[in-house]
Order: structure tokens, then sequence, then C-alpha cells
């Protein structure tokens, strides 16, 4: 069996006490960016009692410290909106956070981005000495109506869509879950529109027992905002199973992989 991680890294809504000082906007309105760039739920969709599954949740809010962008910001592309590791504008374009000194910047990324990504390592390091292969799933949710930063603003968006990482995503796992998309009725984008996944730097381009895919839900199936706050629709039973149904399909494809 195909040991699985399953990375939750948008989840959070927390911001650490200790870094409020360095946002120009209230709490309010801090509270309302936050919302919208959440991925509510995500730790409970894909919480599941899958065997040989271990998961990496990202303890902080992407407004703090977004550990799914890269650590230096010449190599992020959504550094250049004010979206890159360390946040300084919020998802329609308004300036968030201040300007960091290097020393400022370091201690965020040692507190929070270091850590997930030793713990990410360490998971996928374990499961390939286990069983000398690795699936990574990535879990995110979007709205259904682009944000001013988005790259893809297309619409209607799709029910969810998968991102691929290259040689770490093989053709049998975008068959399985588009399979899985079918079987469920849902529609489902592929690489859009979000893209990519996430490997490990030591990893990354490198190892291709090291497997990885990303799974969006469009968050119309199963939630709502009410303001600040995010509310559980009656779609949210039906999208878990979806989940499940996905996450299936691609532990059965991965397995099959030599």
């Amino acid at each position: 069996m195909t040991p699985m991680i399953i990375h939750i890294p948008h989840a959070s809504t927390v911001i650490p006490p200790e870094a409020l000082a360095d946002y120009i906007v209230d709490r309010d309105e801090l509270a309302l960016h936050i919302a919208a760039s959440t991925d509510h739920f995500t730790d409970r969709l894909f919480a599941c009692d899958w065997p040989d599954t271990e998961f990496v949740t990202a303890p902080a809010s992407r407004l703090a410290v977004d550990v799914e962008r890269f650590e230096d910001d010449a190599a992020e592309p959504m550094s250049r909106v004010g979206l890159g590791v360390l946040y300084t504008h919020g998802h329609n374009g308004a300036r968030i956070r201040r300007d960091m000194s290097d020393e400022r910047r370091a201690w965020y990324l040692d507190r929070w981005y270091r850590p997930h990504h030793a713990a990410l390592t360490a998971a996928v390091e374990r499961a390939l000495q286990r069983a000398g292969r690795a699936l990574i799933i990535d879990a995110h949710s979007y709205p259904d109506t682009p944000f001013i930063c988005d790259l893809d603003k297309s619409v209607p968006r799709p029910d969810g869509c998968i991102g691929t990482a290259g040689m770490h995503t093989h053709p049998a796992l975008i068959e399985a879950a588009c399979s899985a998309a079918t079987k469920m009725g849902w529609s489902l984008g592929i690489d859009a529109p979000y893209a990519g996944g996430m490997v490990p730097m030591r990893h990354f381009g490198r190892d291709a027992r090291v497997q990885s895919i990303m799974i969006e839900l469009n968050r119309r199936r199963y939630m709502r905002l009410d303001g600040a706050q995010a509310v559980q629709t009656d779609g949210f039973d039906s999208c878990a199973r979806f989940v499940r149904e996905i996450v299936q399909r691609l532990r059965g494809a991965a397995n099959t992989l030599q």
C-alpha cells in the first residue's frame, strides 16, 4: 500500500498574537481578509481514518505565513502582487501588512515556514523508508468568484479541480481523479483554475517515487461566508463523500505504480 501524506496548508484562521503588530488594518478588516482567503473546513473534509496516512497541517493562517509559496520571493510569481510567502496584500489587492526587515522576515520563516516544511519532508521520508514510495494529497478550496489577484479568472468555475506537478503526477492519478468526478457528478478542472502540487524541495524534480496531486474544492459546494464567519451548508456531507471517493481512487492508482 502506498503511504499517503494529506497536506492541509490553508485551513487555519489563526494569526499568532506576536505577529499582529505587523498589520496595518484593524482587527475587523483583517478578519474579513482571513475569511475570504482561508480554505475553510478542508481539515474536516479530508479527515478520515485512512490507513498508513499522515496529516501535515499548517497551524497559522496563510495571511501570516503561506507555506505553499516559495521561500524566496524571486522564485515566487505571486510575490509580484503582494502574495509571497509573507503576504503584504489581501485577496482584493489592498495593503494589509507593512514591509519587514530581513530580521523580521527570518523570524517568521524560522517559526512557522521552515518547521512546517521540515515536518512535510520528514513525513515523506518516513513513507519512502516504509514502502519506497509516497503520495501527497494537497488539500485546498477556492471561491466560486475569482479574486482580483487570481491568474485564471474564467467563469463559471468547476465544482473542483486538480493540480499536477510534472513528473510527480503520474497520468494514472489524473485518470483516477477524473473517474471519481464522473462517478460523483462533479465538474473537474485540470490545472484550472489552479495548478501545481506540493512536493518537498528535497524531492522536487528529482524523485518520481514521490507522487503529488492537489485537490481543490469549489466552496459553493459546501459553505458560505456570513461576514467573517464560515458556515457549512447542506452540501457539506456530499462534498465530504466526494473527497473520500477521489482520495480512495488516487490511492488505488498510486498502488499500481512501479
